[in-house]
């Protein structure tokens, strides 16, 4: 009696190869916290889970390795395949650069709920700066009141960067550290102003923005953009008017500024 010998089903073999490769090389960005380039660390509970169904249909694909394949089509296989292609290109930190920007981006929660309140005979309004009192409540790392200081690092740059912009006259006069990247190649900057910013990621590469503080140099003219620096200066309550509104705007006397190395990473609101 002849033995009938079982074709293999190519198409099957090659999507659960796929399958396989793209939980491989997710995962492999995950352990790794390439994905942060891409995505915030909240995403990170929807990358595991599709990790953990690729890994399934990887499995269930597989139970049809050896069904014949009616159709003999792999067009699908190449579908798939192009996440895959796109993990094992060469991947970086992106960077804007300040020629395509005219200005820093201000925290969303100073542009839709401004704390102005009308000045009167001026026709325009002031804008009221919340009790230090009501501050305590919400405290943020890097104040130390005593010494009048404020430290801004990469973990609590946005959560200062909203403090600030709602609430700057509370603090002025206090010493601000931060470190940033230059903008200044713009008209909206005076020859003793650039901007110090980080870049923000809201939910992903796309919606990538940056955030940052005015600073007040005599040299400013000689910075180059995109170059970092660690920034030291007096916080100043500036302000800017829109639509006959006058908003606070924290600016910074600077009184020390050191060249530093790129900060890799973004920020990250949430």
């Amino acid at each position: 009696m002849e033995k009938r010998v079982r074709q293999m089903n190519i198409p099957a073999l090659l999507e659960a190869y796929v399958l396989f490769a793209l939980a491989i090389w997710l995962l492999v960005y995950l352990v790794s916290g390439q994905y942060l380039v891409y995505v915030t660390p909240r995403m990170l509970p929807y990358l595991i889970s599709t990790v953990v169904v690729l890994a399934v249909l990887g499995i269930v694909t597989l139970t049809r390795l050896f069904q014949p394949n009616r159709r003999g089509q792999v067009a699908h296989v190449f579908v798939l395949s192009l996440p895959l292609i796109v993990l094992l290109l060469p991947h970086g930190t992106i960077s804007v650069s300040s020629d395509d920007l005219s200005a820093v981006t201000v925290p969303a929660a100073q542009t839709a709920q401004p704390n102005a309140t009308p000045n009167p005979g001026s026709g325009t309004a002031a804008v009221s700066a919340t009790p230090a009192a009501d501050l305590e409540e919400e405290a943020i790392d890097g104040l130390d009141r005593a010494s009048r200081t404020i430290a801004i690092t990469t973990e609590n740059y946005y959560d200062w960067m909203e403090r600030l912009y709602n609430d700057c006259v509370v603090y002025e006069g206090y010493t601000v550290s931060m470190t940033g990247y230059v903008i200044n190649g713009s008209d909206v900057f005076a020859e003793n102003e650039f901007a110090l910013a980080r870049l923000v990621m809201t939910c992903c590469v796309a919606d990538l923005s940056p955030v940052g503080v005015n600073c007040k140099y005599d040299d400013a003219g000689q910075l180059k953009p995109d170059d970092w620096y660690s920034v030291q200066g007096i916080l100043i309550a500036g302000s800017y008017e829109i639509n006959g509104t006058t908003y606070n705007e924290p600016q910074l006397a600077v009184t020390r500024i050191t060249p530093t190395e790129a900060v890799s990473g973004y920020v990250y609101p949430y």
